[in-house]
């Protein structure tokens, strides 16, 4: 099934690794910082596990809702329900820290069409700003064959605000002084 080797390879530590040096061949991150993140990949992946799971999970709604082609704001209705729902399990177990990734500004950018699908990028970019920046690029690179910064250019003002909540401008993500 397409769906599933797509997962696979979105969550291959060799893929992710090809868009690190897709991103160093465009300029956007230095060999410094290409060698460094190389290096953090797996334990990244492995650190973010249970917030790629959900995030997994609100893009399984998109892909349910392209399936189906059933014309109702299905995602923009369960995505919140799906967060308040974890919220609420993670609370009833007594895992506050895996509580806190269900936070309020999940819940809310969950509301917001199509980008809604991306809400637990921002539990990623609090827990890990590097990999949410890693992330993002790679999601554009496989889906949009272009960085994230190339999907910004193409987006209203108000899409570019709503992009930056979610992906980390390369100085903050790699703890630069001054951008690249």
């Amino acid at each position: 099934m397409r769906l599933l080797s797509d997962r696979r390879e979105l969550l291959d530590a060799a893929s992710l690794y090809r868009s690190v040096e897709r991103m160093h061949t465009e300029h956007i991150i230095s060999a410094g910082e290409e060698r460094e993140i190389a290096g953090q990949i797996k334990s990244d992946l492995e650190g973010a596990g249970y917030i790629l799971k959900h995030l997994g999970g609100h893009l399984a709604i998109g892909g349910f809702r392209y399936l189906t082609m059933i014309p109702l704001p299905i995602g923009s209705m369960v995505r919140p329900l799906w967060v308040v729902a974890w919220r609420v399990i993670e609370s009833l177990r007594g895992n506050k820290a895996r509580a806190a990734v269900h936070s309020l500004p999940v819940f809310l950018f969950s509301v917001l069409p199509f980008l809604g699908y991306s809400a637990y990028m921002i539990a990623l970019r609090r827990s890990n700003e590097r990999f949410a920046f890693v992330l993002a690029n790679h999601l554009c690179y496989h889906r949009k064959n272009m960085s994230a910064l190339a999907f910004y250019e193409g987006r209203s003002a108000i899409g570019r605000r709503l992009m930056r909540v979610i992906v980390p401008p390369a100085s903050a993500a790699l703890g630069r002084e001054t951008p690249a």
